[in-house]
């Protein structure tokens, strides 16, 4: 008996690519315009903006410790600045700046809910579809 087992390097690639463009590794801003559309058409980057929108919004975060940039005893006194805004100055940074810096809004969270419900609708749909041509019906 052969067992058949996918190649890593194949697997690696289909769950890698679309995280990748999620824009959140890969940010909106800095993103090539011709890749720009795979955002729109993967789920996952509708999920990401809610959750990130949700736990994001209104918050304010210190910048202390490994946060300011650059960090360590040596650079006391010099100029720095908190990570994750580029350009961020200052002692916190607000969720909210750092939702648009990524391009996402709160009042798209609950856009985003009924597009990730249209999409397990979609998948749903042919799922049933192909099972029910593949097994003939239903029953």
């Amino acid at each position: 008996m052969v067992v058949s087992v996918p190649s890593p390097g194949i697997v690696v690639d289909e769950t890698l690519t679309p995280t990748l463009w999620l824009a959140d590794i890969v940010q909106r801003p800095y993103m090539k315009p011709w890749f720009e559309w795979i955002v729109y058409i993967d789920p996952l980057s509708y999920t990401v903006e809610a959750l990130l929108a949700t736990e994001l919004h209104g918050r304010t975060f210190p910048c202390e410790d490994y946060n300011i940039v650059p960090f360590g005893p040596e650079y006391a006194g010099l100029p720095s600045s908190c990570s994750g805004i580029p350009a961020a100055s200052g002692n916190f940074v607000n969720g909210d700046d750092y939702l648009s810096f990524l391009s996402y809004s709160h009042g798209n969270v609950w856009r985003n809910f009924g597009i990730i419900w249209a999409w397990w609708a979609l998948f749903v749909g042919i799922s049933r579809s192909s099972w029910a041509t593949s097994f003939g019906r239903f029953g």
